[in-house]
């Protein structure tokens, strides 16, 4: 299969996250922990059950780590589309690159070009005025919006710890050890939260399992393959796709047209992104790693 096309039908089946979670009737701790389960035994399995082991202790330490934050991303997200719009919610998780990016700058010293600050001031402006839009519409919006920016947060730490782990691991290796530290840790969570992981309806369980395969491995292994054959800034933007292909498919299951105000401040978004993806590499940087410059969010 041609690179630009399996890119393309990553990008549509990680579309169908957001809606799927909106289709279930089961608590969101519920959701996420199925979803990382069925993904990780999904993993295993295409491992032919040898994903390989982490080679010391850091990589340990830092995969246990990279799965804690991985877990609390799917915790809040999920969470969110309870409470506000798939196209907020999809649209504010999307800014995980700039934050990862202002984390580089403070945490690591990492200088930004001026294009990529203004990118970054464009794409926050753009997540301000998204949460802005839905004060008006009471308490729950925003606090759904809150949520799902906190999913950026934790996606972003998420992101820059596998900068380090991908270098001397494999993808299977990498996401096996990932996914299963996440489900561990949604399974004390929902544990914590004396949230019922059952029993529950067919449905339910069709979208747990369309959510690890469909929107996990189809989606962002996809992504992950279509790296090595693809720059790692055309598989980003080709990501950007994803809201508008969640946007669509809310539209025509629930009836979630975007208000003006939405596409407004998503457009302001994303085209923020877009200018922050755009600015060249210093000299004498590395290459990205799939995870680097953005590389997808885990919904």
């Amino acid at each position: 299969m041609r690179p630009q096309l399996a890119l393309l039908l990553g990008v549509v089946a990680v579309s169908f996250a957001a809606p799927l979670i909106k289709l279930s009737a089961a608590p969101p701790l519920a959701i996420a922990f199925y979803r990382l389960a069925f993904a990780a035994a999904a993993t295993f399995l295409l491992a032919r059950g040898r994903p390989g082991r982490l080679p010391d202790r850091r990589a340990r330490q830092l995969a246990t780590l990279a799965g804690l934050f991985l877990g609390l991303h799917f915790a809040v997200w999920i969470a969110s589309l309870r409470y506000t719009s798939v196209v907020s919610s999809v649209a504010l998780v999307t800014l995980q690159p700039v934050i990862a990016a202002l984390a580089s700058r403070l945490l690591l010293g990492e200088r930004l070009v001026r294009r990529e600050v203004l990118g970054i001031g464009l794409a926050l402006a753009g997540g301000a005025a998204l949460a802005a839009g839905d004060f008006g519409g009471g308490g729950a919006g925003l606090y759904g919006d809150a949520l799902a920016f906190l999913g950026a947060i934790f996606v972003a730490a998420y992101f820059l710890l596998g900068r380090v782990l991908r270098r001397t691991l494999s993808t299977l290796t990498y996401t096996f050890w990932v996914y299963s530290t996440a489900a561990g840790v949604l399974f004390v969570l929902a544990l914590a939260a004396r949230t019922p992981l059952g029993p529950y309806g067919a449905a339910d369980w069709l979208i747990f399992a369309g959510l690890a395969v469909v929107c996990t491995l189809f989606g962002h292994s996809v992504f992950n393959w279509a790296l090595a054959y693809l720059p790692a800034t055309s598989v980003t933007v080709a990501i950007l796709g994803e809201p508008v292909g969640a946007a669509f498919l809310a539209f025509v299951l629930f009836g979630e047209a975007p208000r003006p105000g939405q596409l407004l401040a998503g457009t302001v978004l994303f085209g923020g992104i877009a200018v922050y993806l755009s600015a060249p590499v210093p000299a004498g940087t590395p290459p990205p790693q799939g995870a680097d410059r953005c590389a997808s969010k885990a919904s």
